[in-house]
């Protein structure tokens, strides 16, 4: 018995896949303003469908969202409008589908190609998935953006020429999916519908696309747009349906004389309210958690609501689609891109925010485009859109709105599984992403990896631990054994098969530490704690981040009270060498190095593909004077991210505890020792600093006498001593309703931040030899003088406070 990947076929022979001119033409409401003369013709059959292509041609019809041909008479009247090859990207499906190697490949270059290329529609031997993509006829673009740019009617007319060929050839197209017609598809039928809207658009007007092709294009998007409302008459998780109502929404904006257009609408608007309510976190990620499928989906929805009326349907305004573009924003690289979690390739997000600033006006999406796109660039993105929802010309708007930077704060993405740990925004800061979410099911295949609490680490605008990331092609033979496989990620894996669709991934718990002001925001430390069952054994595992220079991570796995046969992998972008000393560190800078705690029993070294990251800003190896360092940037933001070669470092082990110091760098390896000092202790010997970590705190003391403590998971009901336990250089902080706090002493100086559950009375007992009498601050609030011992502050309500106390004297 077949199964189905989507509902039991239901082609209709007459109205989907063999629409005849007749039929074309009674679908048509011909009491809709600017069809007068297609009624008065609409017994002939001929004459009509000419009217109407007459109509489609005059300019009075809707426009598509992205209109090709709008963007190239709005580029016409900039002098800065950069090269059309570095605007346009669908010349790379060309390469890829039919192979160029070598030499430069632009738009024209590849209608070049395309005008001679000689296309077999029902050769399955491009391989089992890419067979599917290649019918969804993306590698015909190229041809109507020469022709939109140069006028040359040979790119319609073989644009037309190929559409009539794989319009007669369809039927005959056989996929190896089983239970999954490579036509008559979700996806399918969405990715050439959005094509067929340009090609409407563009060549109703010329005469070499023919009156048949141009036929066969509108019984195209009728069928398939019936084929979509009659698919999605029920909800289903997952990017397929989404992105296909949402074309359907498209479709029913786009031709209102299609009779069926409100039904059409009211299925579209019913499902994508659906998926904006159960399909997306509370946090905005979509549901599968993959960054590329999150911005397929927010693409889709940028085009149903740009198209829609928002007099009858204000989808802009639903949270979820506002919460969508938040979330690219808090995931992001301060180079200027997603790293290619789980089934993904790294997302830029600087185009997918220009448009949430064009909705919804938030200043910090504009900060962020600024950092990651060039002026012309910004320009000539918005230049695709049409007006804004009211009215305003969408460049002047852009141009006159205000910028902010962005929270530099880490932050927990509880909903959707992710911890973003980060020092800030500048280019050469430190930042991890950690996966702590479930394992998501797909209708086909999943999108989800086989790992869990893995891990992935930048600096310096490049990736220091990176991972396999998603394939070039679903039909990649490394697809199940490295990209998906844990082997291909930062984690622990042991013996067996892991039980992904049941690891029960959990935040334990989750803090930072120290960055709540943007004075201290290279202060502190951040903490994630979480667990999950995807092996026989439980696997927890603690992350914690210092910020404070110098930055590290400390990582702690733990698998219970019984040793246990486990490989401990990380992997880097050059090569892994063993200074004899148990440490490794990576061959080229930056990089990391890598202080196992724990004598691992075994080392295995190892290489695999993954897609590798371009900084969107300027690094400090683009070159001397401002034209040097532009143009670095400008040729570095103009490629596209490529695949490498990363390095894995294999450890092997047998015990039930792993500790493992990782310490990046920017251009020289760092000195660094890590010895464990009986129980959960552990000291870390760096540069100008001796640290302290136990199971839950972090104690710094700085070579010049400064000092930094945090307290995490305490007890609220069970306060911590309020009186100094470690020394006299040793602050104390302590009281009932305190959950973690973290402080900083140099100078006569105490900051701190405390993190409270309640209205609480909290005492902070400062260095001995520190005097009263200076002012207690909390939030900028002056509430009180300092004792000469231990002082008492109260705090409202459950919250992070910033606290400061500063003691007389001790300044001049």
């Amino acid at each position: 018995m077949t199964r189905w990947v989507e509902s039991p076929p239901h082609i209709d022979e007459t109205r989907m896949r063999h629409i005849t001119d007749r039929h074309l033409v009674d679908s048509l409401d011909l009491t809709l303003p600017g069809l007068e003369t297609v009624a008065r013709a609409a017994d002939d059959t001929d004459r009509a469908l000419r009217e109407w292509r007459a109509y489609r041609a005059s300019g009075a019809a809707p426009s598509p969202v992205a209109d090709i041909r709008r963007w190239v008479q709005r580029r016409r009247s900039r002098p800065s409008a950069p090269p059309a090859d570095d605007a346009l990207r669908s010349a790379r499906v060309v390469r890829h589908v039919f192979g160029i190697r070598g030499g430069r490949v632009g738009f024209l270059e590849a209608a070049e190609v395309l005008l001679n290329e000689d296309v077999d529609f029902v050769d399955s031997s491009r391989g089992r998935s890419s067979f599917y993509g290649f019918h969804y006829l993306y590698w015909m673009r190229p041809l109507l953006e020469a022709y939109a740019l140069t006028g040359d009617a040979r790119y319609a007319a073989r644009y037309g020429e190929l559409f009539s060929q794989w319009y007669d050839a369809r039927d005959q197209v056989i996929g190896d999916w089983p239970g999954l017609d490579v036509v008559w598809y979700s996806l399918g039928l969405r990715a050439r519908s959005g094509m067929y809207n340009q090609a409407i658009s563009l060549l109703s007007a010329e005469p070499a696309f023919t009156d048949e092709q141009w036929r066969r294009t509108m019984k195209s998007l009728l069928g398939g747009a019936r084929w979509a409302a009659e698919e999605h008459v029920t909800f289903r998780n997952g990017n397929w349906q989404l992105v296909s109502v949402c074309e359907l929404a498209h479709v029913a904006s786009l031709y209102p004389e299609f009779a069926e257009h409100g039904t059409w609408n009211e299925v579209a608007r019913r499902r994508i309210e659906d998926h904006l309510e159960l399909d997306f976190y509370a946090d905005g990620c979509h549901y599968e958690r993959s960054p590329s499928y999150h911005t397929m989906c927010m693409e889709a929805l940028h085009v149903a609501a740009l198209s829609a009326d928002p007099e009858q349907w204000p989808l802009a305004d639903h949270p979820r689609l506002r919460a969508a573009h938040a979330w690219l924003a808090d995931m992001a690289h301060p180079a200027g891109w997603l790293p290619h979690l789980q089934d993904s390739h790294l997302v830029r997000p600087a185009e997918m925010l220009l448009i949430g600033h064009h909705l919804y006006g938030v200043p910090e999406w504009k900060w962020l485009v600024e950092r990651w796109m060039d002026p012309d660039h910004i320009v000539d993105r918005l230049d695709w859109l049409g007006p804004r929802p009211d009215g305003t010309d969408p460049v002047e708007f852009f141009l006159n709105a205000p910028s902010i930077e962005p929270s530099g704060r880490s932050e927990l993405l509880r909903p959707s599984g992710y911890a973003m740990l980060r020092q800030g925004w500048a280019v050469d800061d430190l930042t991890a992403v950690v996966n702590a979410g479930p394992y998501i099911g797909h209708e086909l295949e999943p999108h989800s990896h086989h790992a869990a609490l893995d891990f992935v680490i930048s600096g310096w605008g490049e990736a220091l631990a990176w991972e396999a990331g998603g394939p070039p092609s679903y039909d990649d033979p490394g697809y199940y054994t490295w990209y998906q496989a844990g082997r291909g990620h930062n984690s622990v894996v042991l013996d067996g098969e892991p039980n992904s669709s049941e690891r029960n991934t959990v935040v334990d718990s989750f803090w930072t530490l120290g960055g709540n002001s943007p004075r201290h925001q290279r202060h502190g430390v951040d903490v994630v704690a979480g667990r999950h069952d995807a092996f026989v054994r439980r696997h927890r595992r603690r992350m914690v981040f210092v910020r404070s220079d110098p930055a590290y991570w400390l990582v702690v796995d733990d698998f219970g009270d019984e040793p246990v046969e486990s490989t401990w992998t990380i992997h880097g972008r050059s090569p892994w060498n063993d200074d004899g000393r148990r440490r490794f560190v990576s061959e080229a800078a930056p990089g990391l190095v890598v202080v196992p705690v724990d004598r691992p029993s075994g080392v295995e070294h190892g290489t695999g593909p993954a897609r590798l990251p371009a900084s969107q800003v300027a690094l400090a190896s683009d070159g001397e004077g401002d034209g040097e360092r532009d143009l670095a940037l400008r040729t570095r933001r103009s490629r596209p991210d490529e695949y490498g070669t990363i390095h894995g470092l294999h450890l092997s082990y047998e015990c039930a505890r792993l500790r493992t110091v990782l310490v990046p760098f920017g251009y020289q390896a760092p000195e660094v020792e890590a010895e464990a000092t009986g129980g959960e202790l552990l000291v870390v010997r760096i540069a100008g600093a001796v640290d302290e970590f136990g199971s839950g705190h972090w104690t710094r003391a700085y070579a010049d006498g400064r000092v930094e403590l945090a307290r995490w998971d305490l007890d609220p009901e069970e306060p911590e001593p309020e009186t100094r336990q470690g020394g006299e250089t040793m602050p104390a902080i302590g009281g009932r309703g305190l959950c973690a706090w973290w402080c900083r002493t140099g100078d006569g100086v105490l900051t701190a931040e405390l993190v409270t559950d309640r209205h609480a009375t909290v005492t902070v007992d400062p260095p001995l030899g520190d005097p009263g009498g200076g002012q207690i601050v909390v939030n900028g609030v002056v509430v009180g003088e300092a004792a000469a011992g231990p002082s008492r502050i109260t705090l409202p309500s459950a919250g992070t406070w910033s606290v400061q106390i500063e003691w007389q004297g001790t300044h001049g």
